[in-house]
């Protein structure tokens, strides 16, 4: 099935007062198309989505001066890493100077996750200030995921190989002026300020903490942000 993808300008209400009722309640500007509309096909031969989510779901779209804006109908194209919502039957791309969105979706126990993106961030290796991030710690120090979706070929065992879509993942602090690339083999407690050692040692010590862990690296970054 072929997706007709569209730019869409979106300004600020109080700028502008153009507005277009988004299906859900939700206001939101609309400015015109920067370029005409082209297709996106799905290839039959790739497994899976190139959309973080195999269906759209509510969210908001975070403007750059703060304001906010609900939307029934977001989604997040993780190959080519922008944000696109359904609007008028169609998905239309949101161009890159939104400065982040929240994605809401039920899981299994029913209970609603809420996943944060935000660009602005210093450039670094190929990723510049539109490149978003999922926000996995918020705080003075910032626990980031440059989030993709990657073709890879699947050599399964017994069965035909095949192309599909997988999540990969490269991870970051951000201390306030500096990203940071997280490795698995450097130490983490070089990659904080100094200001921030002696607490990390402590509370490390006291938690009882392994950094080759992610999630103890997540639980360090919690506690120094308190």
């Amino acid at each position: 099935m072929n997706i007709r993808l569209s730019f869409l300008t979106i300004f600020l209400f109080i700028q502008l007062g153009l507005y277009a009722q988004e299906p859900g309640g939700s206001l939101i500007t609309e400015t015109g198309i920067l370029k005409a509309p082209f297709r996106l096909s799905n290839n039959p031969t790739i497994a899976g989505t190139p959309f973080l989510y195999n269906e759209f779901v509510h969210g908001t779209i975070i403007f750059g001066n703060g304001n906010r804006s609900d939307v029934s109908k977001l989604n997040y194209e993780a190959s080519g890493g922008f944000l696109v919502f359904f609007y008028n039957n169609e998905t239309w791309q949101v161009n890159s100077f939104v400065r982040g969105f929240v994605l809401r979706s039920a899981l299994d126990n029913g209970i609603m996750k809420e996943r944060l993106f935000l660009n602005g961030y210093p450039s670094i290796n190929s990723n510049d200030s539109t490149t978003y991030y999922e926000v996995l710690v918020n705080g003075e120090l910032q626990l980031l995921s440059n989030l993709k979706k990657v073709i890879k070929l699947n050599e399964g065992y017994g069965v035909a190989s095949y192309n599909e879509y997988v999540i990969q993942e490269e991870y970051y602090l951000y201390d306030g002026t500096e990203l940071k690339p997280i490795s698995d083999k450097g130490n983490f407690l070089d990659l904080l300020p100094a200001s921030h050692r002696k607490k990390a040692e402590t509370i490390m010590k006291e938690q009882k903490m392994n950094l080759k862990k992610f999630s103890s690296i997540k639980e360090l970054l919690i506690k120094l942000n308190e």
